[in-house]
């Protein structure tokens, strides 16, 4: 197939949003060896909620013996959908929410019928001050924030209501709290009825230039070293815990997890160690395996002075290990040792072997050897994944039932599957795993959400799916909750594959009535829908907000997020009160510059009905990688080890186009590296359309060589007030006579 046909059908099939309803497909296969004759079955889609009054920002699922689905956002909020797809709200909690803390997992006890026993994992807001915490310090500097995520343990009543009274806390991770990131926070158990609970490592990765963060500088905040945390045997984070909660909400620790209890500097709760972010995690009921998705740094290359690319990893956890992290990564790929203060490197990490001299280190020195990945992947590295953002969510193992009475139960042929989710790439996979637990075959799965964020197979050998919705940082008009269903043969409501599938609702008598909307609004009056910025400037806001049932809004309860925007996903940074000021924004150095990062600003305001109403803009780099395009006619995305991310725009023909959105275009200078062997052509700048009104037009000479740049500059006039979509329209004769690197806008520099 051609390359941009193949281009033309992938962002086809990744834009397919479904926005309702019930979908019906047909599974597809492909397979890496040997694939099993592919499956007849079908499946539909049934729609139990969407959007943000029914939905927040969606953290987590759990799927109760009536099918009803307790579900989490990060305000605190827990919600419960029935089966008919009626939403209420079972309670909330009051959490601290700076960074990516909030409330994350829930899940229901083995034995809810008769307990209704229900776990939630989250971050109480404490005496924790506001804001970042310091960079650098001293210890002192440090304390006021330290914090807690707590797991603890709620009755949730017949009516639907959590009793807030009823908490007993069962843990608690300490964290290291006003520098981001990585929670985990995924719960579940096994059929001992051994609670499993995945922690994040707890480290600031953006100022490790994508690589390992293991700052060890004596002023230096503990925050920026994941040795204290991930690489520590007597720490509980970067972590899978195993125990098992009594009756009282006590627990004790099960035969056989990584360290004996009573081994010094050991923590014996420590099941498995050497994680990143293990957001989502599941225990095989059938056979007591762990599945869990890993996130990785965000290193475009490896770098022989500081370690391996960027790469993520679904694992299989069979039996308690570490698994490398912050040492190793992937299929044991090696990082190398790196001194934060004079910018020297030492040598490279021995996975057989590791060593945690950090001397933020209070556990053992010696490390049990790491493990290698499962699945590790980066770009394209596995066909069947294809490519684009690198978002591992680890999904259940399906066990099937023969004495399961329903008629929306998973067929026998995926017993013992693992579904895998991709947020970013927005897909589902059945992974078939061999007998000695190697990978059989990857099988597309019917998907017409947006970004997975969890998966669960009900009582009824249904999987439930929640969609976080394409927000960053917050739930939007996409964020739903989902029942994917068998549909037996012979029963209408299938559809075979090419044909148009029916969409329709869960039947609930208020399945089509969300919650209702908030009163008040918000408006971000600045910064603008895709302003300008450089990272680290302070920028200027303005936050318009009304409150019809409140009466004078009170600007102490306006706040501005900022977060770090990366292709599909975004780490909170930064906060400000108010409803306007100035935020300062963080430096990156967590990325390279093929990364594909802008910034986030999210108003918010709780309004007087205790609803949180919400308004964001995007604010895009001044220098942009051209590859990083929203869409295109033509254009191909082209790996060049000369060019400044290691790709470019290039298979460009004479009227072929790039867009990218939102955007403030400024009038100013306009500045494109370009590299064109012979011909040569020219950029039109053109705001909206294609054949929009032309902002400024640049000449590209012939440079000398297809990897010999230039830069080539113009000056943009009559720039739009409003957001636009921006446009890069190239002309030139010949065959692909040009290639585009990067451009920038007005006087921002390589990021």
């Amino acid at each position: 197939m051609h390359r941009k046909l193949r281009k033309v059908m992938a962002a086809l099939s990744g834009g397919l949003l479904v926005t309702s309803g019930v979908v019906a497909l047909t599974v597809t296969q492909t397979a890496t060896a040997a694939p099993p004759k592919a499956a007849a079955a079908e499946f539909r889609q049934v729609e139990l909620a969407k959007g943000v009054p029914d939905m927040g920002e969606p953290m987590s699922l759990a799927v109760l013996p009536d099918r009803s689905v307790l579900h989490t956002a990060r305000d605190g909020t827990l919600r419960l959908t029935n089966a008919n797809g009626d939403t209420s709200v079972a309670g909330k909690l009051p959490v601290y929410t700076n960074d990516e803390e909030g409330l994350q997992g829930v899940a229901a006890d083995p034995d809810f019928a008769s307990n209704r026993f229900v776990y939630l994992y989250y971050a109480p807001p404490l005496n924790t001050p506001g804001g970042g915490a310091p960079e650098t310090g001293s210890p002192a500097d440090f304390a006021p924030f330290d914090g807690v995520n707590r797991l603890s343990r709620f009755v949730l009543g017949e009516n639907g209501t959590l009793d807030i009274g009823s908490e007993v806390t069962v843990l608690e991770v300490p964290t290291s709290r006003g520098q981001c990131c990585h929670v985990g926070g995924d719960i579940d158990f096994d059929a001992e009825g051994n609670l499993y609970l995945s922690t994040g490592d707890d480290t600031n990765p953006f100022a490790s230039d994508g690589y390992t963060p293991i700052d060890e500088r004596a002023d230096r905040n503990p925050a920026f070293d994941a040795q204290r945390s991930a690489a520590n045997t007597n720490d509980l984070r970067g972590k899978v815990l195993r125990i098992k909660v009594n009756a009282d909400g006590s627990y004790d620790i099960p035969a056989g997890n990584l360290f004996a209890p009573g081994t010094e500097k050991t923590r014996p709760e420590i099941y498995a160690m050497g994680f990143r972010n293990p957001f989502r995690m599941s225990v095989d009921k059938a056979t007591g395996v762990v599945y869990l998705g890993d996130y990785g740094p965000d290193a475009g290359t490896a770098s022989a002075t500081r370690g391996p690319g960027g790469q993520v990893e679904f694992n299989r956890i069979s039996e308690p290990g570490n698994f490398g992290w912050p040492y190793c990564t992937g299929d044991n790929d090696a990082y190398v040792e790196y001194d934060f203060g004079n910018g020297s490197s030492g040598g490279t990490y021995n996975c057989g072997a590791p060593v945690n001299n950090s001397p933020h280190n209070t556990g053992l020195t010696e490390l049990p050897p790491a493990q290698a990945a499962w699945i590790p992947y980066d770009g394209n590295s596995v066909p069947e994944f294809g490519n684009g953002s690198e978002s591992p969510m680890g999904g259940p193992v399906y066990n099937y039932d023969a004495g399961l009475d329903s008629a929306v139960k998973f067929p026998e042929e995926f017993d013992g599957d693992y579904f895998a989710g991709e947020f970013g790439r927005r897909w589902i996979k059945n992974i078939k795993v061999d007998g000695s637990g190697g990978v059989q075959s990857i099988n597309d799965f019917p998907w017409s959400g947006t970004q997975v964020m969890d998966m669960a197979f009900g009582p009824d050998g249904a999987l439930y799916v929640l969609d976080y919705g394409t927000g960053f940082g917050s739930g939007d008009d996409s964020s739903a909750l989902y029942r994917i269903e068998n549909v037996p043969a012979g029963e209408e409501g299938g559809a075979a594959a090419g044909e148009e599938p029916k969409v329709v609702k869960a039947g609930g008598a208020d399945s089509d009535t969300p919650q209702a909307a908030s009163a008040a609004s918000v408006e971000l009056k600045l910064p603008g829908d895709g302003q300008l910025f450089e990272f680290g400037d302070a920028v200027p806001f303005e936050i318009e907000v009304t409150d019809p049932d409140g009466g004078e809004v009170d600007c102490s309860k306006v706040t501005l997020d900022y977060l770090l925007g990366h292709d599909s996903h975004a780490h909170h940074l930064a906060s400000a009160s108010g409803c306007s000021g100035t935020l300062q924004t963080p430096q990156d150095g967590g990325h390279d510059v093929s990364a594909n990062i802008f910034g986030v600003f999210t108003a918010k305001y709780t309004a007087a009905d205790g609803t949180t109403v919400t308004d964001q803009h995007l604010a895009q780099p001044r220098h942009r990688q051209a590859e990083h395009f929203k869409t295109t006619e033509g254009v191909e995305v082209e790996q060049s080890g000369s060019a400044e991310g290691g790709a470019r725009a290039g298979g460009i023909d004479d009227g072929d186009w790039v867009a990218f959105t939102p955007y403030l275009v400024e009038d100013g200078d306009f500045t494109a590296r370009v590299a064109a062997e012979a011909a040569g052509g020219a950029i039109e700048v053109r705001a909206d359309a294609p054949d929009g009104a032309l902002l400024g037009t640049v000449d590209v000479p012939a440079t000398g060589g297809a990897d010999t740049y230039e830069d080539v500059t113009t000056t943009l006039a009559d720039a739009p007030a409003e957001t636009t979509t921006l446009h890069l329209v190239f002309t030139g004769a010949g065959d692909a006579p040009f290639t585009v690197d990067s451009f920038t806008l007005g006087s921002g520099g390589e990021q």
